[in-house]
């Protein structure tokens, strides 16, 4: 029963409609903790503000290989 709650949380809020709602009533929205280049990647293509991770180093990197999501 839980596992069907995360999932419809998840389909409910990671919509980028929602961010760019938000993102257009001036609110920035930052994802947490995400550690991988496809969860880099998924942020910021729903149009995340900013991504917090244990690694800044492969944030970083990505974002050099990645300039589109500067």
């Amino acid at each position: 029963m839980s596992g069907l709650l995360v999932k419809m949380v998840d389909v409910l809020l990671m919509r980028r409609s929602l961010f760019e709602h938000l993102s257009k009533r001036g609110i920035q929205c930052y994802m947490w903790v995400l550690n991988s280049e496809d969860e880099f990647k998924t942020a910021f293509e729903l149009g995340a503000t900013g991504v917090i991770t244990d690694y800044p180093t492969k944030l970083r990197k990505f974002l050099e290989e990645n300039s589109q999501y500067r």
